[in-house]
């Protein structure tokens, strides 16, 4: 089944802009869930303004956050229907995978590892005692040509495998749009 949700960080970035109008975070986020997302996701940048939005939204929040302890206590504090864990860079290291998503699991907030997608990192994220993996659609969705945008969607395929073998609950994204959705579903 496809769901949809979708990314907030592109209208957060423009929020700060001096001199010109500020779009509201909080209308841009119900006008998705009124479109039909699923759900609205949200890099944790400004505590107070995702706690804000959690706070007022009528419908679920996935927050963004790195491993870093500082994200994960805000994220307990803010409480989102879910959390996307991001490695800085690549595959997260397993014990300190581990030690946030038992940390933010305690704490009643579903949690998934976004990965680059391959077979190693799935294992890694199993390690880690991840029972949901985001992975990475941004290699496909901006390969250069048909060829290697099969190479990539058959990487995806064999990940997403992998994670179902492992009894991982799996969800992907990043860089589709509407012309490559379908073969991704």
């Amino acid at each position: 089944m496809l769901r949809l949700v979708l990314r907030l960080d592109p209208i957060a970035a423009l929020r700060p802009t001096p001199g010109a109008r500020t779009p509201d975070l909080h209308a841009a986020a119900h006008a998705a869930l009124l479109g039909g997302a699923e759900a609205v996701r949200l890099r944790l940048g400004d505590e107070a303004e995702a706690a804000e939005l959690c706070r007022r939204l009528n419908g679920p929040l996935q927050l963004d956050l790195t491993l870093a302890p500082a994200e994960i206590e805000a994220a307990i504090r803010i409480k989102p229907e879910r959390a996307c864990l991001l490695a800085s860079a690549g595959v997260p290291e397993a014990g300190a995978a581990a030690a946030a998503l038992e940390r933010l699991a305690k704490a009643g907030v579903p949690s998934a590892l976004r990965l680059p997608t391959s077979d190693a990192a799935v294992l890694v994220a199993s390690e880690a005692g991840a029972v949901w993996v985001d992975l990475d659609t941004t290699p496909f969705s901006r390969a250069a040509s048909e060829g290697a945008r099969l190479r990539e969607f058959l990487t995806l395929q064999k990940a997403v495998t992998t994670a179902r073998e492992l009894g991982l609950r799996v969800t992907v994204g990043g860089g589709l749009d509407a012309a490559l959705l379908p073969r991704i579903a």
